[in-house]
């Protein structure tokens, strides 16, 4: 054989264990994404946060932090 000559590559042969499943539904990740965000922007971010206020300091005389709520400005880039 010479170096111009290239081996023969037969193709692998498909061997399936199982039925093939049928075509599956799309999904669109990028709206997973966006509606996690938003759950977590407007119910679990603000649970988590009242679960630790208020605060109070180490001598509970002077003062305490309580918790208002949440306020995102606009972004500073368009989505």
């Amino acid at each position: 054989m010479s170096k111009t000559d290239k081996p023969q590559i037969k193709p692998r042969k498909q061997l399936a264990l199982g039925r093939e499943d049928q075509k599956l539904e799309q999904v669109n990740l990028i709206d997973v994404q966006k509606e996690s965000w938003q759950y977590f922007n407007e119910i679990s971010l603000k649970e988590t946060l009242e679960e630790f206020f208020p605060i109070d300091d180490y001598t509970g005389k002077k003062f305490t932090l309580y918790f208002d709520g949440l306020f995102f400005g606009e972004p500073r880039y368009p989505l």
